[in-house]
């Protein structure tokens, strides 16, 4: 049952749960996670010579917003808006029916780009003045609609203008993110366009995606093997010091059989309840430790008594319930004002019960 709740299991999170229950921001919470689905994101350029690299950036742009979770922003690409605003000084070797229908601008040189870029995104003197000159709609208006004074910038000569783009982004949206599977899938996507040379031929650390959801739920790509291989390195080294100490292979197996199982139907009971995390799986990780004290001083005492199985039984149960019922149990029963014979008395009387049980 444990390893069919598991195979069953839904990762993700619920963002709902860290508003107060009955408040407004729970309530918009809940509604954006699981009726919404759609989130801002951007696709990044970083140290890209974006002069001579205009057609590739909007490659894969349009790859990414092909997948099956994603879609246009309603502003365009700044690439796009600099080819519109300088119309008489286009390149069409490339062009894409939509980002550059005529080609992308390409005056000549990238100290000409971005002199003329430069130009165009600067910010005037004295706004006030453009105005009142009957500009109705000056032209470094529609630079900063697509975001071009968000980029950053390196410090360059003159022929360049004054600047470099270091880092710039296009805009689009994550869509029909409606079920924690869809999270995952939607990374996986983006992933495979970004490592696809095809795809990208600017790399995945010159350009990838970003958003807030691909940040948060990235992991769940990789967290599951990443526990397993904690787990096995966690139980290798308990065997191997079990082993040792008691100086008994056999009881190490057992130490670690009793320990695996422990883990295995703490982790399918945690999935009928809750999702799976990176907190479920820390959870885990720290079970399998917590669990190996309790487990191996009772094979141990087990192991070291003479006589009968019952006898053997007894003992070790009398060595160690007592106290793990007494780390287990509420600090209230804990406290000096209960006397250690009684707490003793009580501690028997409810392994009795649990044994009849």
């Amino acid at each position: 049952m444990c390893k069919q709740k598991q195979k069953l299991k839904s990762a993700g999170y619920t963002p709902k749960q860290i508003a107060a229950h009955g408040t407004i921001e729970k309530l918009g919470l809940e509604h954006i996670f699981e009726f919404f689905g759609t989130f801002p994101a951007f696709m990044v350029f970083k140290d890209v010579d974006v002069p001579n690299k205009q057609a590739e950036m909007l490659q894969v742009y349009d790859h990414i917003v092909s997948t099956n979770y994603s879609m246009n922003h309603p502003i365009m690409p700044y690439i796009q808006m600099v080819s519109l605003i300088f119309a008489g000084q286009l390149d069409n070797s490339y062009t894409h029916p939509l980002y550059a229908p005529n080609g992308v601008f390409k005056p000549g040189s990238a100290e000409n780009w971005y002199t003329e870029f430069n130009k165009w995104r600067a910010f005037p003197t004295n706004a006030t003045a453009v105005v009142s000159a009957g500009v109705l709609q000056p032209l470094y208006t529609f630079a900063d609609l697509v975001f071009t004074n968000e980029f950053t910038y390196n410090t360059a000569s003159c022929e360049f203008g004054g600047s470099t783009l270091n880092f710039s982004f296009f805009a689009f949206f994550i869509v029909n993110l409606l079920e924690d599977s869809d999270f995952v899938k939607m990374i996986q996507q983006m992933r495979d366009v970004t490592d696809s040379k095809d795809k990208n031929p600017l790399g995945r650390p010159k350009a990838y995606p970003y958003s807030d959801m691909i940040t948060f739920w990235s992991v769940f790509l990789e967290i599951e093997a990443i526990m397993w291989r904690a787990l096995a390195i966690n139980t290798g080294v308990l065997f191997i010091l079990t082993a040792l100490l008691l100086k008994d292979i056999v009881v190490a197996l057992v130490t670690v059989l009793i320990c695996t199982m422990i883990v295995l139907g703490t982790y399918g009971v945690m999935m009928t309840f809750v999702k799976y995390n990176t907190f479920v799986a820390t959870g885990l990780i720290a079970c399998s430790g917590l669990v190996v004290e309790d487990v191996a001083h009772f094979v141990a005492a087990f192991n070291l008594t003479q006589g009968s199985t019952e006898k053997k039984i007894a003992t070790a149960m009398k060595h160690t319930f007592v106290a793990i019922i007494f780390v287990l149990s509420p600090p209230s029963f804990r406290s000096s004002r209960w006397p250690s014979t009684t707490w003793i008395l009580l501690s028997s009387i409810s392994l009795r019960c649990l044994l009849c049980l």
